[in-house]
């Protein structure tokens, strides 16, 4: 029998009356264990003779932040979840669900982000899908994350993705110093893998009623219903058609090359009897304006 409650980094939690927590040799189980705090709860549960079932339900999306501490994505909504382990005394046999709802991604509400995951152990080849719906929209991510101690560093995970009908501002998460204001929505196939100082992202997506603002050259492009090629160390633009912010047409040879997906640099050739390349300020940048 556990108290009645408990203090975790200075929140108060409740336990539920006549819980019980019993371990035997080879043997788990347990009797009405949830702890809860406001609208968060944790529960605890048998699987079996081995198996234990953990249940999280309505905590904040920000311990994701935590986790990934990545500065480009700033995650909200609320957070629950199960999981499930086969043997807990051979910790063996993991899978997993997960639910972020709403799903907000810096400020934009993205509709429903769905994790499930599954491996032997935690030591393991964890297979891995990953879903997000909107109305109107869907990316699918299947793929897995190599946790194996003899794991390539560089080969530490590999996603093949699908995008249907999805806003492009995500596009303004990715490229955070590059482009700016983008909207439209983008569909096509692509593959993200690698790990540590090796990451990949490969294939194609088409835009559709698309527009993003170029920062460093101050200029407005719209695309609509264009392919663009995301190759080794470039998105590749080449064919596409883009108008400025006066309807003029060109043509685009090149597109934006990068390293691992950072250091963006514009490296095209725009041809057009007429087009604006070029609408900065003295103020903005004094080298060219």
């Amino acid at each position: 029998v556990l108290k009645d409650n408990i203090q975790i980094d200075g929140e108060k939690w409740a336990f539920t009356r006549d819980n019980e927590l019993v371990f035997g040799k080879n043997y788990f189980y347990t009797k009405n264990l949830y702890i809860q705090s406001g609208k968060k709860e944790i529960g605890l549960f048998p699987m079996g003779r081995t198996g234990i079932v953990l249940d999280v339900i309505s905590f904040n999306g920000d311990l994701i932040n935590l986790l990934l501490r990545d500065p480009k994505f700033r995650f909200d909504g609320e957070l629950s979840g199960q999981f499930r382990l086969n043997h807990i005394f051979k910790k063996e046999g993991f899978s997993g669900d997960l639910t972020l709802e709403p799903f907000i991604v810096n400020g934009d509400d993205h509709g429903i982000l769905l994790v499930s995951a599954e491996g032997k152990d935690f030591k393991s080849q964890i297979n891995t899908n990953v879903q997000i719906f909107r109305p109107g929209g869907k990316i699918e991510a299947n793929g897995w994350v190599d946790l194996r101690e003899n794991a390539d560093p560089q080969k530490i995970f590999f996603f093949d993705i699908g995008v249907f009908t999805f806003p492009m501002v995500v596009l303004d998460y990715l490229v955070p110093n590059g482009i700016s204001n983008t909207v439209g929505f983008f569909s096509g196939q692509l593959s993200f893998f690698g790990g540590k100082g090796a990451l990949q992202l490969l294939g194609e997506l088409v835009l559709e009623k698309a527009k993003t603002t170029i920062d460093f050259i101050g200029t407005r492009y719209g695309f609509d219903n264009q392919r663009i090629v995301f190759r080794k160390d470039m998105i590749d633009f080449t064919g596409a058609e883009i108008r400025d912010s006066l309807g003029n047409v060109a043509k685009v040879t090149g597109g934006l090359r990068h390293t691992q997906m950072k250091d963006f640099k514009l490296d095209a050739r725009i041809q057009s009897d007429e087009f604006i390349l070029l609408n900065t300020k003295k103020a903005e940048n004094a080298d060219y304006y």
